[in-house]
């Protein structure tokens, strides 16, 4: 019998044992929404040895289950493209990649958007280029405002996929917005 590869599952598995780093909360505005659209912003990281890596950039858009309202965020998000980025990072990113995942959970509420930006050198720079040069482009790109970056502390964080998950059970009340994530792109609490 042969073993069939589940898409799907295979990336909820890699979504759901990202580095969260830091996220932001931010707010669209545009004259194509007839009114300003709150969303948070969740940042991984992943480094090489050799210091090189990449952000995933995972944009999530409260939408309120208007079909209206998400094809104008859709059509803002379009904008994020790797010129634009490159345009205003001035070379410091080597590769952007755009990965939908619209197939990976029913979300009608939310409008979903992932980035990857890869980096010869990323290793210990990952605040300065958020805070420095990455946040600024996306507001201009997007015509957001992002609030402050909230740095998240991985010293404290339960390590990710199976080996954290018991610790993770019982981190309710201090952890509810990596628990978000999980729920969101893991399909709940996996055993």
């Amino acid at each position: 019998m042969q073993n069939i590869l589940d898409l799907r599952e295979s990336a909820l598995a890699l979504k759901a044992d990202e580095r969260m780093i830091a996220f932001a909360g931010f707010s669209l505005s545009s004259g194509r929404l007839p009114a300003p659209k709150q969303g948070i912003l969740k940042i991984s990281a992943s480094c090489r040895e050799n210091g090189s890596g990449y952000l995933t950039l995972t944009f999530l858009v409260d939408t309120e289950s208007n079909p209206a309202d998400r094809s104008a965020v859709k059509d803002l998000f379009g904008q994020l493209s790797e010129q634009a980025v490159s345009a205003r990072l001035n070379g410091l990113i080597d590769l952007f990649v755009k990965v939908p995942l619209d197939f990976m959970a029913p979300l009608e509420d939310w409008y979903v958007e992932e980035v990857n930006l890869y980096f010869k050198v990323l290793k210990g720079r990952e605040r300065f280029l958020i805070e420095r040069h990455l946040m600024p482009a996306l507001e201009s790109i997007l015509s957001c405002a992002f609030a402050a970056v909230e740095w998240w502390a991985s010293d404290a964080a339960p390590p990710a996929g199976l080996k954290g998950k018991e610790e993770r059970r019982g981190m309710e009340g201090a952890h509810t917005l990596r628990d978000l994530f999980r729920r969101l792109f893991a399909g709940g609490d996996r055993d």
